[in-house]
């Protein structure tokens, strides 16, 4: 009886202490997350006023456009992320509208966006001629490749090249996003997915709310897909989504 009272403190102990990193993790995401959504804003608010103040070239009004656009995708998906995370934290699976989809268009699409909008950056992108449609919500696979690509964005040095390859075989997609920064410790790989988490000396790279990846997870996994990290050839991150092709 003494033994079992024992392992019993030690279980509420484990606990109490997980619940207390929880907590801490929660607080440090509120300010992070006050601070992602005030970036994009702030952005906003600049760009619309020098459009309503100064006369521009046709060309440089487009130019500042793709960038508005791009900063009010970002904050679109920081809201959407919120939003699955309430429902994780419940329990409840993501919400999605399936259909048969065809994933190429939306893979160009978004590597299209980044290459207008991160001009520090090179973003390449390598696809197979035609891919297999997949069953999926093409709002939900939008996200998530948007999620990954501005990942490896953020943490890539200035000049450095982001990789986004497409391929179909044995049955599945995949979709490759490499990256050039720091690369993530073995350790570490398996937790980048749990919300909140971020990697140590993250920080000094970039601000974040540590979701992004754990709803990139949830996603796939809701479209019986899965999402891995690696180490890419040479330096940096490969992250990997493998997804059900139709048949």
């Amino acid at each position: 009886q003494r033994r079992f009272a024992e392992e019993l403190e030690e279980k509420v102990e484990v606990a109490t202490a997980r619940l207390a990193v929880m907590d801490r993790l929660k607080s440090d995401f509120v300010a992070l997350a006050s601070h992602e959504l005030r970036t994009p804003l702030t952005a906003l608010q600049g760009f619309s006023e020098l459009l309503a103040t100064r006369r521009f070239a046709p060309d440089e009004v487009r130019r500042l456009a793709d960038i508005m656009r791009g900063e009010i995708e970002r904050l679109g998906r920081i809201v959407s992320d919120f939003l699955d995370l309430a429902r994780l934290e419940r329990g409840l699976p993501p919400a999605l509208r399936r259909a048969v989809v065809d994933p190429a268009p939306l893979i160009a699409a978004a590597v299209e966006l980044f290459r207008r909008t991160r001009t520090t950056h090179r973003v390449e992108l390598d696809m197979d001629g035609a891919l297999p449609h997949v069953d999926a919500d093409s709002d939900a696979l939008d996200r998530v490749l948007k999620n990954l690509i501005g990942n490896a964005l953020k943490y890539s040095p200035p000049g450095s090249c982001v990789r986004v390859r497409a391929r179909a075989a044995h049955g599945v997609v995949t979709v490759d996003v490499e990256d050039e920064g720091p690369g993530i410790p073995a350790e570490e790989r398996a937790r980048v997915f749990e919300p909140y988490y971020r990697v140590r000396d993250a920080a000094a790279l970039g601000p974040g709310t540590g979701l992004g990846l754990s709803v990139v997870k949830s996603l796939v996994e809701a479209h019986g897909g899965s999402v891995r990290a690696d180490a890419a050839p040479g330096a940096g991150t490969r992250m990997t989504v493998t997804l059900p092709a139709v048949p």
